[in-house]
């Protein structure tokens, strides 16, 4: 009984903590209008920077269609992919993680405007919506 009433609390207070911290993903997609500039969510085609669609779990410099940096490309085929550590280390400082990245530094401090961009583009990205190759880099 004891044990259960330990588990209980400790699940309770993962699932409190968890809706606590949970990242907003309307400030997400205002912060994001910085970043559409450069980058589309809504569409698979790229502009200066590749589209974003579904970018979460995809290998780094892998987008076919695209003309990444060397850097950027050597970084996916030595297993960089976009996680959400390795999206806040990289938007933190893009060049200081890939040096010779062509990604204009926009660096992002805080912790919780990239979760809450994080967040954003999870909810922009279904695995429903493809990457067409054949828009290539078509501009809209």
């Amino acid at each position: 009984m004891r044990y259960w009433l330990t588990f209980f609390i400790l699940i309770s207070s993962c699932l409190f903590l968890n809706n606590a911290f949970s990242a907003d993903i309307e400030k997400g997609k205002l912060i994001f209008k910085r970043c559409s500039v450069c980058h589309n969510i809504d569409k698979p085609n790229n502009k200066v920077g590749p589209t974003l669609l579904n970018v979460i779990g995809r290998q780094a410099g892998s987008l076919k269609g695209y003309n990444f940096s060397p850097a950027m490309t050597n970084a996916g085929e030595n297993g960089l992919m976009w996680d959400r550590e390795n999206l806040i280390t990289y938007l933190h400082n893009p060049r200081a993680m890939i040096k010779g990245t062509r990604m204009a530094t926009v660096r992002l401090q805080n912790d919780d405007d990239i979760d809450d961009l994080i967040a954003y583009i999870k909810s922009a990205s279904t695995s429903d919506q493809k990457i067409d190759d054949s828009k290539k880099n078509e501009h809209p």
